[in-house]
């Protein structure tokens, strides 16, 4: 396989497969105002200026809007280049590397099939929900994946630019992002795929029965004592390996069929 390079991004193809994906998502603006349905016009207007910018390494990426939301939680709305970009980036690389992902890597609905088909031979259910940690996970590590994979240095600065971009919060700019990544973004999902895979090869070479829904695993075990101390071994990995924390919060133990919680538990887990 070839190396994923900067002119992949920026070729026309894939600008506009990427363009299609950011006017489907209708995302909210960032601090630029655009619009989904406003960044075609501005495009056609600016894709050989944002192009070279690319290609030069001059390109850096604007300030996300960040959105605190009542429960705590909160949002971040890219400005729509930004967002052009990002989908620019994660369109070529899932089609150059989506061979490497582990098989046990679902969507939400998917998993729940599985884990029913699989109810009788592993009734006991270990889940952990990573997203928490992601706010703090660790640059470095995520620079070291990037460095194993066929993509060239300038895409893996690019994409480090992206970790780095600063947030907006009521109208003040902070600083460089030095730890954890983006609420949201076209990128994310590959990012959490990249971070995560680590995780997938340990549980398969051990020989676990188990699905993945973004950062959210559920393993699944024949009795009650292996079922926790898989959990207890998953969490103490991510947080020794991927630099993930997890809270007790943020996993879930039971039997599948006696407590039927972990549905909706898998389901919100798989959501952006």
């Amino acid at each position: 396989m070839n190396a994923v390079t900067l002119e992949h991004i920026v070729a026309p193809d894939n600008l506009k497969l990427s363009l299609d994906q950011v006017m489907a998502r209708n995302a909210p603006p960032g601090l630029d105002g655009m619009s989904a349905e406003q960044l075609p016009a501005w495009l056609k207007a600016h894709q050989s200026e944002l192009t070279q910018a690319i290609l030069s390494g001059k390109y850096r990426p604007m300030p996300a809007h960040r959105i605190t939301r009542k429960n705590g939680n909160y949002h971040d709305c890219l400005n729509a280049c930004d967002l052009l970009v990002q989908a620019a980036v994660a369109q070529v690389l899932s089609q150059e590397l989506a061979a490497l992902w582990s098989e046990h890597r679902h969507c939400s609905k998917e998993a729940v099939q599985i884990i029913e088909h699989d109810a009788l031979e592993f009734p006991w259910l270990a889940a952990i929900n990573g997203s928490a940690g992601l706010k703090s996970c660790n640059h470095s590590k995520l620079l070291q994946a990037l460095s194993s994979l066929s993509i060239t240095g300038q895409v893996t600065l690019l994409i480090h630019k992206m970790l780095l971009n600063p947030v907006s919060i009521a109208g003040k700019v902070g600083p460089k992002t030095t730890a954890g990544m983006l609420s949201s973004g076209p990128l994310r999902p590959f990012l959490i795929d990249l971070l995560f895979h680590e995780l997938d090869q340990a549980l398969a070479e051990r020989d676990k029965s188990f699905v993945r829904v973004g950062a959210s695993v559920v393993i699944q075990s024949k009795s009650a004592k292996a079922a926790e101390r898989t959990l207890a071994n998953a969490c103490k990995f991510m947080g020794k390996k991927l630099f993930v924390s997890v809270a007790p919060e943020d996993c879930w133990f039971g039997q599948s069929a006696a407590d039927t919680s972990w549905r909706r538990w898998l389901k919100a887990a798989g959501q952006p």
